[in-house]
């Protein structure tokens, strides 16, 4: 009946909601691989002093990865799920911009907060050629992948990382 017509539409309209919320702020990324981590704790506590995030935030943040099936809890422990988060297509891009851009802040704020042996960032300035920045991309992504696979192979996982790569243009195109 219609009853049901409208908890549909409002369920789709949480997980809408939810999957906004996962790409729009970091710290759910943060807590899906603090759950790989061989001393992660299932306490709130525990993980918004560990992503340096309130303690509303990381409650918030499991519940609404539980909701959506990213996480579960088996007996007392939070287990990553096998899911891959799939958005829906009418996400805004605008999640999108506001994880890399709190994602680049936090790399900023490594500069003065995190030793230099625990963190890479370099820089280099080129001129280019654009006819070849697809191709750049797709080195780009092998690249993060093949970095990613490296760092997780390792026997104990007990920090996470994010890598960031930003190449875009420093000079603006001249009109000829």
């Amino acid at each position: 009946g219609k009853s049901r017509s409208l908890k549909d539409d409002l369920d789709y309209e949480q997980i809408k909601l939810d999957h906004f919320k996962v790409i729009n702020d970091w710290y759910h990324f943060g807590i899906l691989n603090l759950c790989l981590l061989e001393n992660f704790k299932n306490d709130n506590c525990w993980i918004a002093d560990s992503l340096g995030i309130t303690m509303i935030e990381a409650g918030e943040a499991l519940n609404r990865l539980i909701r959506l099936g990213l996480i579960s809890e088996i007996d007392g422990r939070l287990v990553r799920t096998e899911k891959s988060l799939e958005t829906p297509s009418d996400i805004p891009s605008s999640a999108i911009r506001s994880f890399h851009k709190q994602n680049i802040k936090r790399a900023e704020a490594s500069l003065e907060e995190v030793e230099i042996d625990q963190r890479d960032i370099t820089s280099i300035m080129m001129p280019v050629d654009k006819s070849k920045l697809l191709e750049a991309k797709k080195m780009i992504k092998n690249f993060r992948l093949e970095l990613a696979s490296f760092l997780k192979s390792g026997e104990s996982k007990d920090q996470v990382y994010s890598l960031n790569i930003q190449l875009f243009p420093q000079s603006r195109e001249q009109l000829k």
